[in-house]
């Protein structure tokens, strides 16, 4: 993790040191890039030259760790998570049925999904086009793509030792940072964009609504065992949150209409009306995959546990097999 978050900043701290147009600007940036690199080398070089020797003597570099990169790549069908969180359930409450929670079903939400997708009609500003090209490459890179196999068979150092599932939070990153530039192309009123803004919210919703509907139809349509159909009816429970999300967006811009009548200049109604949205779904997901639990659970009353409380003295006791404590 620490080493793609190392290799964007640098890469991102070059693009932006050759984008200046003054030459004496751009050496400094490069020379203060290049000064400091040669510092951290120097200065870690205690902990990073025995760290190098143990990874090349270690099993990350033996055929296993090949499995477990092959075996770490994330199914196609798994991106839908980036249209609802949830559309594959969730252990919290006991309907998960993806392979693994957290790599395999990354999102940034309906609403910022949607501001990212609007970013790229301004694809020439370079930070969008930075940043459409780096998250690009990491999904392509978390999933089974030519570029996965291409690391693969050429037995890329460090990359073939780490599960590619992991490097899925940099394409999240990035999708972050271009729903910014969105949203702000939305905020900003531009014109040019206003027709291509409908048509995107209109495929959005068309989008979400054949998802629905295929959970919906697909267990009448196709002969589906009832473990199907039952985890079908989650994905559905679970679009109806983002799907509804999305009405944010329009009746945001009905705000900003209205605003434009009024005198009240002070705060853009448009911006708090997405956020707040935002903040009530991240608070209801996050409560959701989260869950706390009572106080008295922790430390239920049960006569075995009073029995051991009161007579177990100075010694210690073991559950042995199913005799365990869950969360």
């Amino acid at each position: 993790t620490s080493i793609f978050i190392f290799a964007l900043v640098a890469l991102f701290w070059l693009v932006v040191a050759f984008g200046k147009s003054n030459k004496n600007e751009k050496k400094k940036i490069v020379f203060f890039f290049l000064f400091w690199i040669a510092l951290l080398l120097s200065v870690s070089a205690l902990q990073t030259i025995p760290t190098l020797e143990l990874y090349l003597n270690s099993p990350l570099v033996e055929p296993f760790s090949k499995d477990v990169f092959k075996n770490g790549a994330i199914p196609y069908r798994y991106l839908l998570s980036f249209l609802a969180p949830d559309f594959f359930g969730n252990p919290a409450t006991n309907n998960f049925w993806a392979k693994n929670y957290g790599n395999d079903t990354s999102s940034i939400g309906a609403l910022s999904l949607f501001f990212a997708a609007l970013a790229l009609f301004k694809i020439k500003k370079w930070e969008i086009k930075f940043f459409s090209i780096i998250g690009i490459l990491f999904i392509l890179f978390a999933v089974q793509s030519p570029l996965f196999y291409l690391i693969q068979k050429l037995n890329v150092p460090i990359l073939v030792g780490t599960a590619p599932t992991r490097t899925i939070f940099i394409a999240c990153f990035s999708l972050s940072v271009l729903s910014a530039y969105g949203l702000e192309s939305f905020l900003s009123g531009d014109k040019k964009l206003k027709n291509k803004f409908y048509a995107l919210l209109l495929i959005f919703i068309i989008i979400y609504l054949i998802l629905i509907l295929s959970t919906i139809l697909i267990p009448k349509l196709v002969a589906t065992d009832i473990v199907s159909a039952s985890r079908l009816n989650v994905s559905k429970r679970n679009l109806l949150i983002p799907t509804l999300s999305l009405l944010a967006i329009p009746i945001a811009a009905i705000i900003g209409h209205l605003q434009k009548l009024t005198k009240f200049k002070t705060l853009d109604l448009r911006a708090v009306t997405l956020i707040g949205v935002l903040v009530l779904v991240s608070f209801y997901q996050f409560n959701k995959t989260s869950p706390f639990s009572k106080k008295e659970n922790f430390f239920p009353q049960h006569p075995i546990i009073s029995w051991l409380q009161n007579n177990a003295g100075i010694n210690r006791f073991h559950g042995d097999g199913t005799a365990a404590f869950d969360n």
